[in-house]
């Protein structure tokens, strides 16, 4: 479902990385939250540690908010599926993507046809 034009191409021989710190306020959580599906917000809800949580809700909302840009739709149209190991994709679409996040950091990767993984780890 295409609302408009993409605001982020790829061309096949790129890379897009995107990082960001995960620590926001709580009317920005909350306005992550409201982007996620049903699913995720049940995920959410059982963390036990509110960092933990919080940290979660900005990936996840972050990501749905790139993902909506690269396929010009809304951010909470954004519909995953998910690989035998649990890594999300988006079905009969062309992009690609991938997720780090370790102690409050963030690392998005996107690529158009080829698969990609990204990972960071502080030090």
């Amino acid at each position: 479902m295409k609302d408009a034009a993409p605001i982020y191409d790829l061309n096949p021989s790129e890379v897009h990385l995107w990082w960001t710190p995960l620590d926001f306020s709580a009317p920005q959580l909350k306005t992550f939250f409201e982007l996620l599906s049903p699913d995720e917000a049940k995920r959410a809800e059982r963390f036990r540690f509110d960092i933990h949580r919080n940290y979660y809700v900005a990936a996840r909302g972050i990501l749905r908010s790139l993902l909506s840009a690269y396929l010009a739709c809304d951010a909470k149209a954004v519909q995953f599926s998910y690989a035998e190991q649990g890594k999300p994709f988006i079905a009969n679409s062309h992009l690609q993507f991938n997720v780090s996040h370790s102690h409050g950091m963030a690392v998005y990767a996107f690529t158009k046809e080829i698969a990609i993984g990204v990972d960071i780890e502080k030090m």
